[in-house]
């Protein structure tokens, strides 16, 4: 009888109730949307001299004088070094007295063409005697051209006496020291000087990169706004952004099968000098827009050992992964080349607390790519 109360008692013990389940995870989401953005072409290049000039003897002599500072700035026209011109000046003088010489026979010649044209008329000279004169005064002239020449030539031979620069920029190391000679030949390099006023900048574009700009252009998503230029910014090592934007002005006409990429060059002002050659620096080319883009947070973007993934919703709560490639970036964003479409909604906030089949409380977002 106490065994069956005891069961009886036990029948009618409630059980204690089970705890809530947990509210499901919220999370932020965006609606995809297709947008033009503004796209860059970031590459690594190393500046250059726009102009790189050998500075030669052009005759031969002893080097008396070395006029300008080695690494230092010249100017066009700048004597940088004086040879031996005792020379040059002597034959100078010399072809000036040559020149002097066949002036004066020049003059004899005519009053002898005079005297034999008034002989003639009185019947006193043959016209063989006029015509002898004629020609001697014609071969006084010629003689006084080939004087000319010799004196242009010899005050030209003088005037290289004398080194100038050929550019404005800087001067380099002096090969050859004073007292040394020098002719026109493999003995004639005495430094060598560059322009760095425009200053160059070498990089290279990789074939896929020129591919596809090529196949977006072609297609009409990638275009030029109106009223809108190309333009290349450049940040130095140490982060400094270079203050003055530069234009492509070379691109090569082929690709490099070893690198499979082609060369490319920008110019830039560089007032001050302030950048010299073989500085590396780092460039971003822009002023194109890229037309029907998706883009989307940076933070949106999550990386597994399978590449770069997103988080988007499905069904109205259920979270599901999708892979995507990656475009260009753009500030704290990124172009999503495949794996997301216009309408997919896509988680940009509590990415780390979810997982692929959750099912989540969804809030929109307030991430300004959401309202494009």
């Amino acid at each position: 009888m106490l065994l069956l109360s005891a069961a009886l008692s036990g029948c009618n013990r409630s059980e204690p109730p089970k705890p809530p389940a947990p509210p499901p995870t919220s999370v932020e989401a965006m609606t995809v949307r297709e947008r033009n953005v503004p796209v860059s072409h970031p590459f690594v290049g190393m500046t250059d001299a726009s102009r790189r000039v050998e500075v030669r003897a052009r005759v031969r002599g002893f080097i008396v004088a070395r006029t300008y500072q080695e690494g230092g700035m010249v100017k066009s026209g700048d004597v940088l070094f004086e040879l031996d011109a005792r020379p040059y000046e002597a034959d100078l003088q010399i072809a000036r007295s040559q020149l002097d010489k066949a002036k004066t026979a020049k003059s004899h010649a005519d009053v002898e063409v005079a005297r034999f044209t008034e002989l003639v008329k009185a019947d006193a000279a043959s016209q063989k005697e006029l015509d002898d004169a004629t020609a001697r005064r014609d071969s006084a002239q010629a003689e006084i051209k080939a004087a000319e020449a010799q004196v242009a030539k010899a005050e030209l031979e003088l005037s290289y006496t004398k080194v100038t620069s050929p550019v404005d920029g800087l001067a380099g190391k002096a090969l050859r020291d004073v007292g040394a000679y020098v002719d026109a030949g493999v003995n004639s390099q005495l430094t060598e000087t560059i322009e760095v006023n425009p200053i160059y900048v070498n990089f290279s574009m990789a074939e896929r990169d020129i591919l596809r700009s090529r196949t977006l252009i072609d297609s009409k998503r990638l275009f030029l706004p109106e009223g809108g230029v190309m333009k290349v910014d450049l940040t130095l090592l140490d982060g400094t952004e270079y203050p003055h934007d530069g234009a492509i002005n070379f691109r090569d006409i082929a690709i490099d099968p070893a690198t499979g990429t082609a060369r490319a060059r920008a110019e830039f002002a560089n007032p001050g000098s302030v950048l010299r050659p073989g500085q590396f620096v780092r460039g971003r080319i822009s002023g194109y827009e890229l037309a029907g883009a998706v883009v989307v947070p940076r933070k949106a973007v999550l990386q597994n050992p399978g590449g770069s993934f997103v988080y988007v919703v499905v069904d109205g709560d259920r979270i599901d992964t999708r892979p995507v490639e990656l475009g260009s970036w753009i500030g704290d964003e990124v172009v999503v080349e495949k794996g997301l479409a216009e309408g997919d909604r896509l988680v940009v906030e509590g990415v780390q607390r979810i997982a692929p089949g959750m099912t989540v409380e969804v809030k929109a977002s307030g991430s300004p790519a959401s309202a494009q």
